[in-house]
């Protein structure tokens, strides 16, 4: 498992190595770095409430993906 903040550096050596526009980081992946919402490892990890507050993310049983794994091979 990663955090954010190193999904945000692939993202952006991707970028300048291609310059293609599909590599470059998304903009709320930059506003989660710059608000040091980084995962779940780090503990702030957080998911918005109905009123904008911030809670913290639900802990996930190992193994679980938190979604549907996708198999290369159904690519």
């Amino acid at each position: 498992m990663i955090g954010l903040d190193v999904v945000l550096s692939v993202a952006e050596a991707l970028h300048a190595e291609f310059r293609e526009p599909h590599l470059a980081p998304p903009l709320l992946l930059l506003r989660m770095v710059e608000g040091n919402l980084l995962g779940r490892k780090t503990a702030a990890a957080s998911t918005p409430t109905a009123d904008g507050a911030a809670r913290a993310a639900p802990d996930r049983p190992p193994g679980d993906p938190g979604g549907r794994s996708v198999c290369h091979s159904e690519i």
